[in-house]
């Protein structure tokens, strides 16, 4: 599970896209956190979230991966999925 120029290890990294969006990915706890940006809307998928598989996750392309749902909703999800605006940054967050 990578994110572009991004080893599998360990520290947080902070995924910017066309729309605004900021993503937090926590490659230690395995968990992608959603603030939406001034030009997306609200969405289920928003907050912190378990990283299950990123299946694409590049600079100059929309990003896409797979979260575990939350328990209430688990019985009926087998996961949920993000497909973002295209990413333009993928930065280490500093002190990680």
């Amino acid at each position: 599970m990578t994110l572009d120029h991004v080893p599998d290890a360990p520290g947080r990294y902070r995924v910017t896209t066309t729309s605004g969006s900021i993503y937090v990915f926590d490659m230690v706890d395995r968990t992608v956190t959603r603030t939406p940006g001034p030009d997306s809307h609200p969405d289920f998928t928003d907050g912190q979230h378990v990283l299950l598989r990123i299946i694409q996750g590049q600079v100059g392309v929309s990003g896409f991966w797979t979260m575990q749902p939350e328990p209430e909703v688990a019985a009926v999800l087998e996961y949920l999925w993000q497909v973002t605006s295209p990413i333009v940054a993928i930065d280490r967050i500093d002190g990680d």
